[in-house]
């Protein structure tokens, strides 16, 4: 039996990095969905608290009791707080989804150089097939005029 090829050889290594950057770029989908939720969730907090501050100016127009000024102040700091742990859960989905990107560029890049191995294994393989028929060739040419 004949001895594999190396670019035979490499082949199942080649399917296990596929596989990797495969499962690598579905991750990093994944993180780039989960950052774009926690980003339009931060937004509409935005907007939100953007429209109430604009209610609650234009309601300065006219009296309004000490009581309710009091309570919508209070409101807005709790959004204003809950709109700064919002940037915190979209601060860390950033760098979630940059460290997913990182690993699926490691991961593609695995998948190049032995996409390039391979190629070049399968060059010399080419090259060293064509010489062995050439010398088949000459060899046999050599036969047949010495036959003659």
């Amino acid at each position: 039996m004949a001895a594999k090829k190396r670019s035979e050889r490499l082949k199942p290594v080649q399917k296990l990095a596929d596989r990797g950057e495969k499962d690598a770029s579905v991750e990093l989908g994944r993180s780039q969905q989960a950052l774009s939720e926690q980003e339009a969730r931060l937004e509409q907090l935005r907007q939100y608290r953007a429209e109430y501050r604009a209610m609650f100016d234009g309601d300065g127009q006219r009296s309004v009791d000490p009581r309710r000024l009091r309570d919508e102040r209070a409101f807005l700091a709790k959004l204003d707080e809950v709109i700064r742990q919002q940037e915190s859960v979209v601060e860390a989905n950033m760098q979630a989804y940059e460290q997913q990107r990182e690993g699926w560029i490691e991961a593609r890049s695995r998948v190049n150089a032995l996409d390039r191995a391979a190629d070049r294994y399968r060059r010399v393989e080419s090259r060293d097939q064509d010489r062995r028929e050439q010398k088949e060739q000459d060899d046999l040419s050599q036969h047949r005029g010495r036959r003659d």
